[in-house]
């Protein structure tokens, strides 16, 4: 898992969307949907949008089992 190349433009990210990517570099193991979505301060269905738009920005975000997987900070 990880993030985009380091010359991706990561300053087009929104408020959510960055919050969203601070929680999941933080973690060391999987979180739930609800709890990543408490954790960012949003419902549900808006997680799931913040999740589409950052996987289209290059951000390798993978859930399972509805658990989201910890992203590694170095992009790798």
């Amino acid at each position: 898992l990880g993030c985009p190349p380091g010359d991706a433009d990561v300053t087009k990210l929104s408020g959510g969307e960055r919050r969203v990517i601070d929680v999941l570099t933080s973690r060391a193991h999987a979180i739930k949907t609800e709890r990543l979505s408490e954790l960012c301060g949003v419902k549900t269905n808006t997680l799931h949008t913040y999740v589409s738009s950052l996987r289209a920005k290059g951000y390798e975000i993978i859930q399972r089992q509805r658990r989201y997987l910890p992203l590694n900070k170095g992009g790798q």
